[in-house]
């Protein structure tokens, strides 16, 4: 499954393609900034939409939509949204661009994108806390944002629009652990609450702006890895539903499966020229209480963040309850080797596409010995 955080200002747009190819945009950004969109989707292969969710009826999370259906984009299976409505041209604009594709979703309803991939909603409309009726006013329309967990096998990902902290709060135990954040309402201070942030414990978040408050960005940063659209652009989330990167550098598992675990260290330099030989020790240990069998190959990310095809395996194991193997192991540095820093990665998986664990080290590669 791959998710993009598009750079799209101080706005949001989540473009998701599930494992089965389903596109799927999770708000629309501003209308100005829907020509950029539209190429983005295009550069994905990806004419039109299966879906769209409006979390909410802002115009920079609706004003995209509007603007991508004038320019031939077609939603061929429904347009969520939370209902009632918001007395804004923006909101007139988007009711007749989604037409009858529109449909109020409600709490519980669950989008099967195909491929294992799901997106719940779990609440909306004020989660309970508010009463109707769910316009603006009587009520702030970020507290009515529709709140949305999708879900592939161990990983998570929490988006919902501009919620605020007194709904997250509500919310907070019904949604659980995740393993992305996108942070409500582009991190700025009415929203990402300590208690809200510590039930959800994510490892990474992500914040679709350019201006996040900085007491929110240190209280994302104490518990996660913190990236912000303003500062590195539109951002890319690929995962198999086990381990997951981010902008196809940065790798993490997923909470819920690390019953057999992997670590590759270097046992001579990480400083090496053409034809030296790099050293290492891949270490594998079965947690559970039984036998299992897996598979273990190895990879390395060479400078750019490119990977490479398996370099070892993957190689079917079988390890008795809590058995250890190290095996110590190595590559002879090819002399068309670029210059620049490395990273060396092993994985353990069931099977060989779906990553469990995910272990690595950086060495560097120099012109000379």
């Amino acid at each position: 499954m791959e998710i993009h955080c598009l750079d799209v200002g101080n706005g949001d747009c989540t473009l998701v393609i599930s494992s089965a190819g389903t596109p799927m945009l999770i708000d629309s950004g501003w209308g100005d900034t829907a020509p950029v969109v539209r190429s983005y989707l295009l550069s994905q292969g990806v004419d039109d939409l299966d879906y769209h969710i409006a979390t909410h009826y802002h115009a920079d999370h609706i004003g995209g939509i509007v603007e991508l259906v004038d320019m031939g984009v077609e939603i061929d299976e429904a347009a969520y949204d939370r209902g009632w409505s918001y007395s804004t041209l923006t909101y007139s604009n988007y009711v007749v661009a989604v037409g009858n594709r529109r449909t109020t979703i409600e709490e519980g309803d669950v989008i099967d994108l195909g491929g294992g991939v799901v997106s719940l909603c779990v609440s909306l409309n004020g989660a309970g806390y508010l009463s109707p009726p769910f316009t603006d006013p009587p009520h702030d329309e970020n507290a009515l944002s529709i709140i949305n967990v999708l879900s592939y096998r161990e990983f998570d990902l929490y988006v919902a629009g501009d919620l605020l902290w007194y709904i997250e709060d509500i919310i907070a135990n019904d949604v659980g652990d995740v393993e992305v954040y996108q942070a409500d309402h582009h991190g700025y201070g009415n929203a990402s609450s300590s208690y809200f942030l510590h039930r959800i414990v994510p490892e990474v978040s992500v914040i679709s702006g350019d201006d996040p408050d900085p007491e929110v960005v240190a209280r994302l940063d104490s518990l996660s890895d913190v990236y912000i659209t303003g500062e590195v652009g539109t951002v890319v989330i690929e995962t198999d539903g086990y381990a997951y990167s981010v902008n196809e550098s940065n790798w993490y598992e997923c909470d819920g499966l690390t019953d057999i675990t992997v670590s590759v260290n270097p046992i001579a330099g990480v400083h090496l020229a053409p034809g030296d030989s790099l050293k290492f020790r891949v270490s594998l240990l079965n947690h559970t209480g039984t036998s299992q069998t897996f598979y273990v190959g190895t990879k390395a990310a060479i400078p750019g963040g490119t990977l490479t095809d398996w370099l070892i395996g993957p190689t079917r194991i079988t390890l008795g309850s809590g058995e250890v193997i190290d095996a110590d192991l190595g590559h002879k540095i090819p002399a068309a080797a670029p210059v620049g820093s490395y990273e060396y990665r092993a994985y353990v998986g069931t099977p060989p596409d779906n990553v469990i664990d995910v272990d690595g080290f950086n060495f560097r590669v120099t012109a000379e010995r």
